[in-house]
Formats: structure tokens, C-alpha cells, sequence
């Protein structure tokens, strides 16, 4: 129920008008516009359109079929692969990806630099509009250092991009 201010009148009841066709008013303030006035419900209806469309950005990169190589007794160090797509019409820069289950992540690629394999760190990865990049074992993927997946299923991860959009996955925890 909505009521103007100084008014006993609920935005249920029908709205008297006046002669000149203007709408009923609260006997509140000279100006004063109710909950439901016009202007107001404009305000509430660009707000959620602005907030809809922000939805649609965010949605618009999606982390899909993540998991992480379960530790092995002792050790702390591991990786983790994704999928991210990308359907926005714009670039998504992924900079950085955090995750309870570990002290740190870090974006790794693993490269054969004459004839020895090596991992180098990432400062980030380009998701090109439209495309999609796989995070995956021999290539580009995640490391986890101080990881913690004893007696867990599933852990959380958060995607940050550069554009200050933020996306949430949840991994499943495989066995090595």
C-alpha cells in the first residue's frame, strides 16, 4: 500500500480528477510528489533498466565446465580449467581470479620453449567479443597455491575483468 504524505487515501483506491484532468494530489506538501507519482515511478522504471542491463553485461561472459585437480596428500599446489565465453559485442580482460579454497590464484600458461616445458604467469587473458577461451591442461589454466580441497566437492571462484565486472563459478574437485 502506498499513501502520500499527509493523505489517508491507499494507491488502491481510484484516483480522482479534477476538471482540468490533472491527477489527485496529497493535501502533504505544495509539490511534494507521493511514492506513486509519475516521476517517481519513471525513477524506479530507468533504474531497473539500467540495472537489467548491467545483468545483461555481466551475463554476457559466462565460466563454464570448471573444475580442479583434487591434492594429493601433502601437496598444496594445483590447477584448475574452465571454459569462458564471451557473447558481449566487446572484449572481456580477465586480470585476476580468487577462490576460498586457496592462498592464491595465479593465471599460468604452459609453453614449450626448446624443447622444455615451461609455465610462465599470466598478467592476463584476452576473451575476444563473440568467442570464447579454454583454460586447459598443457596450455593456459589456473594455478592454486596453499590449496585446501580435502573433504570438498565443489569450491567457488570469482572471475574479476577489467572492465570492473565480477562473475562467480563453482568448480568441481576431480581426482588428479
Amino acid at each position: 500500500m502506498c499513501r502520500a504524505a499527509g493523505s489517508t487515501r491507499s494507491s488502491t483506491a481510484p484516483r480522482a480528477t479534477a476538471a482540468s484532468g490533472r491527477r489527485w494530489r496529497s493535501a502533504g506538501r505544495r509539490g511534494s510528489s507521493s511514492c506513486c507519482s509519475p516521476t517517481r515511478t519513471s525513477r524506479a522504471r530507468a533504474a531497473r533498466r539500467v540495472l537489467a542491463g548491467s545483468a545483461l553485461v555481466l551475463a554476457a561472459v559466462v565460466v563454464a565446465n570448471g573444475y580442479v585437480r583434487d591434492t594429493l596428500p601433502g601437496q598444496t599446489v594445483t590447477a584448475a580449467y574452465c571454459d569462458i565465453v564471451n557473447t558481449a559485442p566487446e572484449d572481456a580482460v580477465l586480470v585476476a581470479v580468487s577462490t576460498p579454497i586457496a592462498a592464491s590464484v595465479e593465471i599460468h600458461e604452459t609453453r614449450d620453449e626448446a624443447g622444455m616445458v615451461r609455465m610462465r604467469r599470466l598478467e592476463r587473458i584476452v576473451v575476444p567479443a563473440g568467442s570464447s577461451v579454454r583454460l586447459e591442461p598443457g596450455g593456459r589454466h589456473l594455478m592454486l597455491f596453499d590449496a585446501d580441497t580435502k573433504g570438498i566437492q565443489e569450491a567457488r571462484f570469482v572471475f574479476e575483468f577489467a572492465a570492473g565486472q565480477s562473475i562467480r563459478g563453482a568448480f568441481e574437485i576431480r581426482a588428479p
